[in-house]
């Protein structure tokens, strides 16, 4: 299982990295005095970020349990595709609305946009594929 489970770590580890990374320039750009870029939207896009990162969440978790319980009777091969297809959707779920909030940050200058953010961050450090998820998985 080496290899291709490495690819499955590798995939999430950049998603993650560059989350962070966009979200460390933004940063930067505020304490440059660069942020706020558009500071009238702060209330709506901030109640958008609170909104799309809760349903992102909400449905990452969901698509992963369906695609869990396909994998229940799979082989070794089709348990490992049907993995792989759940963390790539689940990181993908999870991206958007941290990108949507570090966006958010740099339109509103709102903290609590990067914050949600991170906390989209947390769930994906939370969620990190492991073997040992792997061998629940379809269990």
């Amino acid at each position: 299982m080496g290899k291709e489970f490495q690819s499955i770590k590798l995939f999430a580890a950049t998603i993650i990295i560059g989350v962070i990374l966009f979200g460390g320039i933004v940063v930067y750009l505020e304490k440059a005095g660069h942020v706020p870029l558009a500071a009238s939207l702060d209330p709506v896009i901030g109640y958008a970020g609170i909104i799309v990162a809760a349903a992102f969440i909400a449905l990452s978790f969901l698509f992963y349990k369906r695609r869990s319980e396909a994998a229940g009777n799979a082989v070794k091969t089709e348990k490992l595709n049907l993995y792989r297809s759940a963390v790539v959707l689940q990181y993908a779920l999870l991206d958007a609305p941290a990108i949507f909030n570090v966006i958010a940050y740099l339109l509103s200058g709102n903290i609590q946009s990067l914050i949600i953010a991170g906390c989209c961050v947390a769930v994906m450090l939370a969620q990190f594929p492991s073997e040992e998820k792997y061998n629940r998985f379809g269990g």
